[in-house]
């Protein structure tokens, strides 16, 4: 009897201690979970934003570059059209095709003071010509607008010299081309440089923009007088802006029908819209 009471009270104490180690085991079980969790926890978070930084970073790069191509190619495109040679013949607009050729910003210059001031139907006809060509990789996804500028004329006013619109037609791929600028028939009024500046500013998306300056000589009586004018291009993403009938989607375009004739690519014409 004396053991068995002994090997009871003997029992008691390990059975206590196996108690406590077990509750020990359990709560550093629970410890080493919660650990994990939290460890875990951390790597997905740290996970979701080295993706989002990444994705960010791509997207700004992608950005970056096409903003960059498009800056350099408006601006290579307008010093291309300083460069270029046309043909010196009236009814060529192909410089492979002709016999004679010229610099087109020279001729450009001899028209202008050839006509006191004003350059010709033909002479625009040639610049938007060679800038189609020069346009050609990009025509299909951006319209785009070459201009020059005479921001100090004699008569007290802005003048715009020359505008060229070029913008896509609803519903259809092709271009339609409008010819503004100072000129002789007096069926066409004179384009405002806050006409242009309004319709550009309706326009902000994928805008880039190149400027150069050009001198032009004016006839002041039996003298001549240099004048420094501003020459633009400004591309932007092609949006319709007009329909399948040929009419204005936006009736602040108005200043288009009453200041430009329609062009008509490869040929001399150039008409007034009734």
């Amino acid at each position: 009897m004396a053991s068995k009471k002994i090997n009871q009270k003997g029992q008691n104490p390990k059975g206590i201690f196996g108690q406590l180690t077990l509750f020990g085991e359990n709560q550093k079980g629970q410890a080493a979970v919660t650990d994990a969790l939290f460890f875990l926890t951390i790597v997905a978070v740290v996970s979701v934003l080295m993706f989002t930084n990444a994705m960010s970073y791509g997207k700004s790069l992608i950005d970056t570059s096409v903003e960059y191509y498009e800056n350099t190619y408006v601006i290579s495109a307008l010093k291309t059209l300083y460069a270029v040679s046309s043909p010196l013949e009236p009814d060529k607009y192909n410089v492979f095709d002709s016999s004679y050729n010229d610099s087109l910003f020279t001729m450009l210059k001899k028209d202008y003071y050839v006509h006191n001031a004003i350059l010709s139907n033909e002479m625009k006809i040639k610049v938007m010509e060679s800038l189609k060509e020069i346009m050609t990789p990009v025509n299909k996804n951006k319209n785009y607008l070459f201009y020059i500028y005479n921001p100090k004329n004699i008569k007290g006013f802005d003048e715009i010299i020359m505008a060229g619109f070029v913008m896509n037609q609803e519903e259809n791929d092709e271009k339609i081309t409008y010819i503004c600028g100072t000129n002789s028939d007096p069926q066409i009024k004179n384009i405002a440089m806050g006409d242009i500046s309004y319709y550009l500013s309706r326009h902000l998306l994928g805008q880039r923009f190149a400027e150069g300056r050009l001198s032009l000589l004016e006839k002041q009586g039996l003298d001549s007088t240099l004048v420094i004018v501003n020459t633009g291009l400004l591309v932007w993403t092609a949006v319709p802006d007009i329909d399948k009938y040929g009419d204005f989607l936006d009736p602040n375009l108005e200043f288009i029908k009453t200041s430009c004739c329609e062009y008509t690519p490869g040929t001399l014409k150039c008409e007034i819209s009734p």
